[in-house]
């Protein structure tokens, strides 16, 4: 139950990082 919980979450706590990631690189090229 909890591998399966995991299976949803890793993903989008990394897309969250990812996207996080990308408005600071964003941020600092202007």
């Amino acid at each position: 139950m909890l591998l399966e919980e995991l299976k949803w979450i890793i993903p989008s706590v990394w897309c969250t990082f990812l996207f996080g990631l990308a408005l600071i690189n964003d941020a600092k090229s202007y």
